[in-house]
C-alpha cells in the first residue's frame, strides 16, 4: 500500500516493503512471522506456524495433530521433517516460544 501511495489503515498489521525494495532493511525489521491457515482446504488441514529466515515450524490441528520442522537453509523445498529428529530440541523450544509470543502480540489466543 505504501508503494502504491495509498492510505494504510492504522489497524492493519505488517510493515511496508518499500524500504526493502529500495535496498534498505530497517533495523527493526521482523525476524520471524506467525501465520494461521483456518481452513481444511487444498488438501491441507488447519494449521499454524512460525517462520524465520532459517527455520519453519508448523503445527497441524486438523484432521489430526501433527508437527513439522524444516531447516530452510539446508532444505528449502521442505522435504525433510526434522521435528522428531535428535538434536532439534533447542530450535523447537525457541520456535515454540516465538510462535507463542507472536500469537500474544497479535491477539491470536
Amino acid at each position: 500500500m505504501d508503494y502504491a501511495g495509498v492510505w494504510v489503515p492504522g489497524a492493519m498489521q505488517g510493515s511496508s516493503f518499500l524500504p526493502i525494495l529500495s535496498g534498505e532493511t530497517p533495523d527493526d525489521w521482523r525476524k520471524a512471522m506467525y501465520y494461521r491457515f483456518y481452513e481444511n482446504a487444498y488438501q491441507i488441514g488447519e494449521h499454524e506456524g512460525v517462520r524465520t529466515m532459517e527455520h519453519k515450524l508448523i503445527h497441524f490441528s486438523y484432521p489430526a495433530e501433527a508437527w513439522e520442522l524444516y531447516d530452510l537453509k539446508a532444505d528449502p523445498g521442505e522435504m525433510t521433517n526434522l521435528f522428531n529428529q535428535p538434536g532439534q530440541k533447542i530450535i523447537k523450544e525457541t520456535l515454540l516460544k516465538k510462535m507463542d509470543s507472536l500469537k500474544m502480540e497479535f491477539d491470536f489466543y
